[in-house]
């Protein structure tokens, strides 16, 4: 039952599932929305010279040439990577004078590279998630 227009309108039971069915859709919507958040942070921490700069990151905020020096690339290049690490969130940036200044946005990142490069360093990390029972 609605009021519109001072009138009471009765919705059919068939109108009443597709209400329930697009509450549904909505709430899917949102999750797939996390999930294609992850999948994009994912897809830019999937270069080797992209996670270089990452890993050059978690030290703190450097500046481009900084990390064209840890990436061993172009200028170009190392621009292109950047704008591709901002679009998925890892870093940030901001303008100093002439320079352009990153961070990381996603400090979990550092970690989640540190414990993938060095698992003995986060025993808990392991043993909740990667070791098997037996």
């Amino acid at each position: 039952m609605l009021m519109q227009n001072g009138r009471v309108r009765f919705f059919r039971k068939s109108t009443l599932a597709c209400f329930a069915k697009w509450r549904n859709v909505v709430r899917m919507s949102s999750q797939r929305t996390a999930i294609q958040d992850a999948a994009e942070v994912f897809k830019a921490l999937g270069n080797p010279a992209r996670l270089r700069m990452v890993r050059e990151l978690s030290d703190g905020e450097k500046c481009v040439c900084d990390l064209v020096a840890a990436a061993g690339l172009g200028w170009s290049t190392v621009s292109r990577h950047l704008s591709i690490l901002r679009a998925a969130g890892v870093v940030m940036d901001e303008k100093r004078g002439k320079q352009v200044i990153y961070q990381l946005a996603l400090p979990c990142v550092s970690r989640f590279l540190a414990c993938l490069e060095n698992p003995s360093l986060y025993p808990a990390m392991h043993s909740a998630c990667c070791v098997e029972d037996g």
